[in-house]
């Protein structure tokens, strides 16, 4: 992982880094986790807009109004935001909605897949050029993963596969192990078809949720896959971005764009629920979660 420069960090005493992490669920405590770990010293601000997930199972125009409502005022807490729900990414790069959102909000947003399909595209030591997408429904639809490789690099060999119901399964918390297993079953089953005997091949999780499962996964499949995470490669990018801020923030004094504070855990949907799922998969510490609707962001939260 890319290490920050945290002498930029330290030198700007006008500026202190918010996060901001978006996704339907529980699934963006993976992309949460490394950037606590790369940034020690930051606020994160977690919004979880768990009243709609799983998102892979929401239409298009629902999404887009979701996300028109909750990105907007996340951007207002935030120094940059990252966007760990995969389906929402690809809704966002199909519509080519990602700079001019950006742009709009005056907040860089990091997408999952734009930095794995860059590091794949251009990764020289590739053992064999297959690359298997794992993706909910939405996501494997749309193509975006696909596209995006093979644009950047046209010799890659791209294959897809649904997870079907695994997020929203996980959100539950199994409650109903049996099946879960099953599914599993089914899903590596269905991953094994579009792998060589004895080639290896790049697993990539799309979708944040799935590294919850990995081990789970990686116990069904040949050890000649290599499981890749696309948080890492989002770590990267955000900590290259990060620097940026850092860096031109000690050229315009920013004392004066001060973020409210808001730092936390927020979400839309049954807060206990999602504390109780959160801490089951991550063995994160969750303190105190907030439940809002977009009707209430007009009011800002202290």
């Amino acid at each position: 992982m890319t290490s920050i420069n945290t002498a930029a960090i330290a030198n700007t005493p006008h500026w202190s880094l918010t996060i901001g992490v978006f996704d339907s669920g529980v699934g963006g405590l993976t992309v949460l986790a490394p950037l606590m770990a790369q940034f020690p010293d930051a606020r994160f601000v977690y919004v979880a807009d768990n009243a709609y997930m799983p998102y892979g199972e929401q239409s298009p125009a629902v999404l887009l109004e979701r996300l028109t409502q909750l990105l907007p005022w996340l951007a207002k807490q935030c120094d940059v935001i990252a966007l760990a729900c995969n389906t929402a990414a690809s809704l966002m790069i199909e519509h080519g909605l990602m700079a001019g959102w950006s742009a709009l909000n005056q907040v860089p947003i990091i997408d999952p897949i734009q930095p794995v399909c860059e590091q794949l595209a251009n990764d020289g030591n590739l053992a064999h050029p297959t690359i298997v997408i794992l993706a909910t429904p939405k996501t494997t639809a749309m193509g975006v993963y696909p596209r995006v490789l093979q644009e950047l690099n046209p010799a890659l060999d791209v294959r897809s596969v649904s997870g079907q119901q695994l997020a929203g399964y996980f959100e539950h918390g199994h409650p109903d192990p049996a099946a879960y297993e099953t599914l599993l079953d089914t899903v590596a089953a269905e991953i094994q078809t579009h792998l060589s005997p004895n080639t290896s091949a790049s697993l990539v999780l799309g979708c944040t949720h799935y590294p919850h499962m990995r081990a789970a996964l990686a116990a069904r499949l040949p050890n000649t896959v290599t499981m890749l995470d696309p948080a890492e490669a989002m770590v990267t990018k955000l900590t290259q971005v990060v620097e940026g801020l850092a860096s031109a923030s000690m050229v315009e004094n920013q004392d004066a764009v001060k973020k409210p504070s808001v730092a936390g855990f927020w979400v839309t949907g049954d807060p206990e629920r999602f504390k109780t799922v959160a801490q089951q998969c991550s063995g994160l510490v969750i303190p105190g979660v907030q439940s809002w609707q977009p009707k209430d962001l007009c009011v800002e939260a202290v």
